[in-house]
């Protein structure tokens, strides 16, 4: 799955839109442990890492959706992260963007593919 910002490839296939979504509660010692690090104006790491989980997995339903929809690569792409409830600690991640299956891929995206693919 290639992602991109710039709009799709003239000759490309739109598959349509694309979405995903994360609704993650955090647990009371995040909530007290992100109070204490306020009081002092310092980054709270705790609900960093839960914002971080959220979108991950918001990323990984939408990529699962454009794989269904037979794309390989997607633009436009958009990520908010809210607070789901009103300070009861739910946080929602959403992703959304538009899907498409480029006629032939660019050499530098089978290059990445193929670098990414090593890794594994």
């Amino acid at each position: 799955m290639f992602s991109s910002p710039s709009p799709v490839p003239a000759a490309g296939e739109d598959r349509g839109l694309v979405t995903g979504y994360c609704i993650l509660g955090t647990d009371p010692l995040t909530s007290f442990f992100s109070a204490v690090t306020d009081t002092f104006g310092m980054k709270s790491n705790a609900y960093l890492e839960k914002a971080r989980a959220a979108e991950k997995e918001a990323l990984s339903m939408m990529k699962l959706e454009a794989l269904k929809l037979g794309a390989d690569a997607v633009y436009c792409m958009r990520i908010n992260l809210t607070e789901a409830t009103c300070g009861n600690g739910m946080l929602m991640a959403s992703v959304s963007w538009a899907a498409v299956k480029p006629p032939a891929p660019a050499p530098e995206i089978v290059k990445a593919i193929e670098m990414l693919d090593g890794n594994r």
